[in-house]
């Protein structure tokens, strides 16, 4: 019996949506249907890698979720509020599969919920908890006993020390380190190649060497 892939939409039309178009390239388990835009036209398209791309608005797509609940969707957006808000829309009318990277380095004692995404040359090492709909972007290297929420989104190449514990609907910068046994509460903003040596409580931006708020 032939291996029947599973249908997937992506859910954004940025730079970001294209990289994880081609990201599941490396996979061989789904068949790409569309990007998903809601402010694209009749028709539109956009390139990924040179090719042209269908990309569907979202008002065609809720129709599609009408009459099948067991769509799969990868949300590829950089905003944890708009990633939350887009879960929350589709909760119970869509799947979200986590989508792994074949180069990612896992260890054992990794659980995790539904909808992360786990770029290229991610290291997760030994007893890590994941929440649900989290992105690691390329290069993330996550030490022993971290604890991570729902919704945070970790930008190229952040490094997370051991026994660190991070909520929920945070922002995380390009190369920024957090250093062993911190801990950061909710809807942070957690600037580029800062490095955190002190707890983080919730709503607020921090920056620098060491990140002090700003």
């Amino acid at each position: 019996m032939a291996f029947k892939k599973k249908d997937i939409y992506i859910f954004g039309a940025g730079g970001f949506a294209r990289e994880i178009y081609l990201l599941l390239q490396d996979f061989t388990d789904y068949n790409f249907v569309g990007f998903i835009d809601k402010e694209c036209g009749i028709n539109d398209v956009i390139k990924a890698n040179g090719i042209e791309l269908p990309v569907i608005s979202e008002a065609v797509f809720d129709k599609l979720t009408g009459k099948n609940n067991k769509i799969n969707v990868v949300i590829a957006i950089g905003s944890p509020k708009l990633l939350k808000k887009i879960v929350l829309k589709y909760s119970g009318k869509c799947a979200f599969p986590n989508i792994i990277h074949p180069s990612v380095k896992l260890n054992a004692g990794l659980t995790m919920g539904e909808g992360n995404i786990l770029t290229a040359n991610n290291i997760f090492t030994d007893n890590i908890s994941l929440g649900s709909f989290n992105i690691f972007n390329i290069g993330c290297i996550i030490g022993h006993d971290v604890r991570i929420g729902n919704y945070n989104v970790l930008n190229p190449s952040c490094n997370i020390s051991g026994n660190v514990k991070i909520g929920s609907e945070n922002l995380i910068g390009v190369g920024a380190i957090i250093l062993q046994n911190k801990s950061i509460g909710n809807n942070n903003l957690v600037g580029a190649g800062s490095v955190l040596i002190n707890k983080l409580g919730d709503n607020t931006s921090v920056f620098g060497v060491p990140a002090i708020k700003f």
